[in-house]
Order: C-alpha cells, then sequence, then structure tokens
C-alpha cells in the first residue's frame, strides 16, 4: 500500500499535526510507502521518517513579506520550485500557536491561491507516489476540494485506478464549518464525494453526519493514541526528579511540599484558561490552601491571556508574578520536553470549551499525570472504552452560544465546578505525596498510534 496524507497546516504542531505525524511515523513501520503535503513556512524543520516524501507548500509569513520578494527571501533553488502562497499558514483554529490566517478571513482570491499551490504540490506527489490512498486531514476547504483535484488527474491518465480518498476530522474543522459562512454549500458538496470519512469518537461523528449530511452509519471511528517511547512514567527519586529541577522549582519547596498542576496548549480564551486561572485564584487564597504550583506549556497569540498572565510585553518563559499564586510559563515546547514536563508534575488540567479528542490527556496520563478535563462530547465515553483505571475527573461545561463560544453568564458556574474538581484532586495528590494514599497510575496500553494506525488500514 502507498498512502498520501494531506493537510493545510503545520505537521508537527498542535494536536491535528502530531496526528499526522504520528500515523505517518506508524505506517512507516507497517512498512507502508508514504508522501506527505503540508502548508509550512520555509524556515520550519520538518521530520519525518527517512524514505517519506514531503512536498510542502510554503506559506508567507508577515515579517517575510515586509522583506521584500520571494526570491530574496527563498535562494535555494528547490524551495523556489515549491508552490507558494502569499499570506501567513490557515490556522484550523481562530487561535494557533503559530502566527495564521483566519479562514473566517478568507475572500474567493485567496481561497483560490491556496488550492491552486496544493493543487500543484498534490499533483507533483500523486505522480511520483502512485497512492492507493490519499488521507486528508480536517473535513473543510481543501479536503473538500480533493476529489476534483484527483479526478482532474485521472482524465490526465496520472493512474489507471483512482486511489480512495479518506477525510479524517479532528473537531475544529467541524467548528469552522458551523461558524464559517464562506463557501459553505461547496465544501459540503465536495466532503460529501469522499470515499470515507473518519471520526474520532462516536458523538463527533453524529456531528459529523448532521452538519454535512451524511448517513452517520457510513462514518467510522479512528480514535486516538500516544507514543510510548515518548510519553510514560518513571520514579520520581529518577528522571522526573531532574525534570522537576529543570523546571526551576523554588529551592524553598520539597518535591513533596507543593502540588504541581500542568496545563499544555494554546493559551487563548477557546481552551477556558480565564476561568480555570479564577479557580486557581480562589484556591489559593482559601486559609486551608493546600501548597500547588501551576506550570502552562503552549504557544500565546491571545492578547487578553497575554495580559492576564504578565506586564511584560512578550510573554516569554519565566514566572508568572501576576498571578496570585505560583506559576510559571515554560514556552512552546517540543513532544521530548513536554513528556517530561509531565513527569515532573501531578495533575493536568484541560478546561477547554472545545476540542475533538485531545492527544494531550493520554500523553499526560501516559506520564502517571491524574487528569481533570471538561466533559466535552465523546470525550468521557472514549476514555472509559480505552483507559483503564483513569481517575479522571469530569468538569460540566458552560452552555455554549456557539461551538466553542460560552453563554458569558454560565463561566462563574464553570469556574466554581472546576475549582471543586481541582480542591478534591489537590486534596488526593497531597495524601499521595505524604504516602497516606496509594498513588494509582491510569493504563494506557491501549491506545498507542500502531493500535490508532492499524485500525484505521483495517477500517478502510
Amino acid at each position: 500500500m502507498k498512502i498520501l496524507s494531506i493537510t493545510t497546516q503545520k505537521p508537527h504542531s498542535t494536536g491535528s499535526g502530531i496526528y499526522l505525524t504520528e500515523l505517518v511515523r506508524s505506517w512507516d513501520r507497517l512498512g507502508i510507502r508514504q508522501a506527505v503535503v503540508a502548508g509550512i513556512y520555509p524556515e520550519d524543520t520538518v521530520c519525518f521518517p527517512e524514505g517519506v516524501s514531503f512536498y510542502p507548500v510554503y506559506y508567507t509569513s508577515r515579517k517575510t513579506a515586509a522583506s521584500g520578494s520571494q526570491e530574496a527571501s527563498h535562494p535555494d533553488a528547490e524551495l523556489n520550485a515549491a508552490p507558494h502562497i502569499s499570506y501567513p499558514v490557515l490556522g484550523m483554529s481562530d487561535v494557533m500557536p503559530y502566527e495564521s490566517t483566519l479562514y473566517s478571513s478568507l475572500n474567493d482570491a485567496m481561497a483560490d491561491e491556496m488550492l491552486a499551490a496544493f493543487r500543484k504540490a498534490v499533483s507533483a506527489a500523486c505522480r511520483e507516489l502512485q497512492p492507493d490512498l490519499i488521507f486528508c486531514h480536517h473535513l473543510y476547504l481543501l479536503t473538500a476540494a480533493v476529489p476534483t483535484m484527483i479526478d482532474d488527474l485521472a482524465s490526465e491518465g496520472v493512474w489507471s485506478e483512482r486511489p480512495k480518498i479518506v477525510g479524517l476530522s479532528h473537531g475544529s474543522d467541524l467548528r469552522q464549518f458551523a461558524n464559517t459562512a464562506f463557501r459553505r454549500e461547496e465544501i459540503g458538496q465536495g466532503i460529501r464525494k469522499l470515499d470515507r470519512i473518519l471520526a474520532l469518537h462516536e458523538e463527533q461523528a453524529s456531528d459529523i453526519a448532521r452538519l454535512y449530511g451524511i448517513p452517520e452509519a457510513s462514518i467510522e471511528v479512528a480514535n486516538s493514541g500516544y507514543n510510548p517511547d515518548l510519553f510514560y512514567r518513571c520514579e520520581k527519586s529518577g528522571e522526573g526528579a531532574a525534570s522537576s529541577a529543570a523546571l526551576n522549582t523554588p529551592k524553598e519547596q520539597t518535591e513533596h511540599d507543593a502540588v504541581n498542576i500542568l496545563y499544555a496548549g494554546k493559551l487563548s480564551r477557546e481552551k477556558g484558561l480565564l476561568p480555570f486561572l479564577d479557580a486557581l485564584a480562589r484556591i489559593g487564597k482559601a486559609e486551608d490552601a493546600l501548597t500547588f504550583r501551576l506550570l502552562l506549556a503552549g504557544g500565546c497569540r491571545d492578547e487578553v491571556i497575554k495580559a492576564y498572565l504578565t506586564d511584560e510585553e512578550e510573554l516569554l518563559p519565566g514566572p508568572l508574578t501576576k498571578l496570585p499564586f505560583d506559576a510559571e510559563y515554560l514556552g512552546m515546547l517540543t513532544q521530548e520536553e513536554l513528556a517530561a514536563a509531565f513527569r515532573a508534575g501531578d495533575l493536568f488540567v484541560l478546561p477547554s470549551y472545545y476540542e475533538g479528542l485531545p492527544l494531550v490527556l493520554i500523553e499526560a496520563m501516559a506520564c502517571g499525570l491524574r487528569i481533570i478535563t471538561s466533559a466535552l462530547p465523546g470525550v468521557r465515553p472514549w476514555i472509559e472504552s480505552k483507559i483503564d483505571h483513569s481517575r479522571a475527573l469530569y468538569v460540566e461545561p458552560p452552555a455554549f452560544e456557539a461551538p466553542g463560544i460560552p453563554v458569558p453568564s454560565e463561566v462563574p458556574g464553570f469556574s466554581a465546578r472546576l475549582e471543586e474538581a481541582i480542591s478534591e484532586a489537590l486534596r488526593d495528590c497531597s495524601e499521595e505525596h505524604a504516602g497516606v494514599r496509594e498513588r494509582v497510575f491510569a493504563d494506557t496500553s491501549r491506545a498507542t498510534w500502531d493500535g490508532v494506525a492499524k485500525n484505521i488500514i483495517d477500517l478502510i
């Protein structure tokens, strides 16, 4: 089998990018020949297994655009030969951890430019690889155009048998489709031309069927996974202790004095960070407050969140003195750095308003953390079916005006529910530190990427 994977945005970044990267690596271990088409900046580093062909589409950052011509910015001949787009990377979420373009800001000229650039890259990849399967990430604008691209190539005699085209939803694409009117009918028609559609969980399959007018019975569940070679737990006396030191644990606190609470992901309002931080502030002010420390990891391009965290012009890794409790910003972390941070922690909190199936929850549990998460559609059933002994705490999210946009009057109640769940988990973690309670670890062995990759092949 030969597989071509396609995404409009960066691989290796955000949950969907990690999903693509790990699928490619797992399929490589199965001996499948592959190619990838993705949108990146010229300065980005892309790392796929040897033998996987990469066909980039180069977006243009504002910095590059200000520096002059494409030729001046891209002197390399091979780089010049690749298709280019004159604006920043399209981000499926409205707040990305890197410079990006909102889909809601697209006009026809911008959309046509993007599709023409990707058509060139997809054509080159198909002519060389001759794929049996084309696997598209996100059920949105580019994926909707791929069936027509492939039919055009077939009419040119590129192959004798048309490859199967599969689209996978990551959740954020469904929110874009629901909230953005631009070319909605065209996108819906294109998605319905796919040979197979995959969802991350059962409830998401229902959303896809409703939004795109597709029979739910025809939508398969792909699931999600983690990399056990990166995300695993260890004893506090070993690597975890070293990682904790690397995270600048204050000298006056010993390893067992404070509970390390972690958050990893985009630092944005849609991730529920404001009610989360407010909940921690109230916990910290309580008379009987247990000692805790917050560690935030991820990119921040949300000016409201940035102003909430620091008075500095830039949000740089280091202490967050503006918060009324001990907190540190770790910045953007590699997967290896994130795993090390997890192994130094105790509790992971994901207060998000909207997710597909968050990879970071599985990764945190694999490293031994207890988790608290918004009870978003499909998340709890999936965890309970795949993860044994998760001990997860689920917090009912607020009511929403639109996908990912909470009703303002509902947010204080959500923050209070977060406060209750975090307080309970802090007590448990403190008792575990003191040896009063035995620490129970989640069993994530049934949720690896190799299992997901094989499941997808079996489904299609």
